[in-house]
């Protein structure tokens, strides 16, 4: 034991710290503190990478999160928005056609002021759906977000009229298909009195076959779609604003 610590002590080892190197005995401490002090520093080192990367993976997921959350709720926004304002046009459209029926009976031709007040509804129900679903997309707006959400809300409204159209012609004014028919044929022969008998027939089947309840409901929303293309990329046009970051 003696002579181990003897050799021990007077044994010259190679030691890191310079002020040592020469000192009997000193080398084995000096490597020891070394080792200790590099394993400390590659230590710290990959901690503060580990710590680094769980950083970004965490705020990479939250901002993944987030987006998901915002797309989810805005999908549900702009369906209730749609479904809420097409409902509006739907009842409006009816309300309309109502009180022109109340004021005028059948007509083959809606007279002016019915046309103006159904354009301005329509217009007004769908800037009014567009504007609704940029305040709640935090005050962004794109145009095919725009086109969407006018789509939809035309293509409910042009539902609901439909319904409304087949229940009238159905069930509250039966004869009113009967009415139309035979003023379409009184203006035929004010317009050609020289149409034969087979040509009034094959014109009148025509007119019949899209007078249909089934046919006026296809037309109808047929109608609604195309308007409202029109208007909401007019609306987006004017409306849209480029995506605002908070």
């Amino acid at each position: 034991m003696a002579s181990y610590l003897h050799h021990t002590a007077t044994t010259s080892y190679l030691c890191c710290v310079p002020a040592l190197e020469d000192s009997e005995g000193a080398g084995c401490v000096g490597l020891a503190a070394a080792k200790i002090q590099t394993l400390f520093k590659y230590t710290t080192k990959n901690v503060t990478y580990f710590s680094f990367f769980i950083l970004i993976k965490y705020n990479s997921y939250f901002c993944l999160t987030n987006k998901s959350n915002f797309m989810e709720n805005q999908q549900t926004s702009q369906k209730s928005i749609m479904i809420n304002y097409g409902l509006i046009l739907g009842v409006l459209t009816i309300l309309v056609n109502v009180i022109a029926y109340m004021a005028n009976g059948i007509e083959m031709e809606r007279p002016f002021w019915e046309k103006a007040l159904g354009w301005v509804v329509f217009i007004g129900v769908i800037f009014m759906a567009i504007i609704k679903f940029r305040e709640a997309n935090n005050g962004n707006l794109k145009l095919g977000q725009a086109i969407k959400t006018g789509l939809g809300v035309a293509l409910i409204g042009g539902l609901i009229t439909g319904i409304y159209v087949f229940v009238f012609f159905n069930y509250i004014e039966p004869t009113a298909l009967d009415s139309i028919m035979e003023m379409t044929q009184e203006k035929m022969l004010e317009q050609n009195p020289d149409m034969t008998d087979e040509q009034m027939d094959m014109a009148l089947k025509m007119t019949k076959m899209f007078m249909s309840p089934t046919a006026m409901i296809f037309m109808t929303i047929i109608g609604n779609l195309i308007m409202g293309l029109i208007v909401s990329l007019i609306a987006g046009l004017i409306l849209k604003r480029e995506e605002q970051y908070i």
